[in-house]
């Protein structure tokens, strides 16, 4: 069932997005929607090279940390991006 793990995958996203907002507190362009919606991609990313790479498995609780490291990545690179824009 394929279609559970995306709809978790979802829900962690969402999760990690919204703590790595609290991690890293600044005015982002596209709010805190848009900062779990990076969560989300940083969730998807880890999980899909945690996965391929066995680093864990299914229900693991590195799986929840390296999503949160993932969205936190994200969301820097995303700033990064940001501000060479506007600079």
């Amino acid at each position: 069932m394929w279609y559970m793990s995306l709809i978790w995958t979802i829900l962690i996203g969402l999760i990690v997005g919204a703590l790595a907002k609290l991690i890293m507190p600044k005015r982002d362009p596209g709010g805190v929607i848009y900062t779990m919606v990076l969560g989300i991609g940083g969730a998807f990313f880890v999980g899909i090279l945690g996965h391929r790479l066995g680093w864990y498995g299914e229900g693991e609780a590195l799986g929840f940390l390296a999503s949160f490291a993932g969205a936190v990545i994200v969301l820097m690179l995303y700033r990064l991006r940001a501000s060479r824009q506007t600079a």
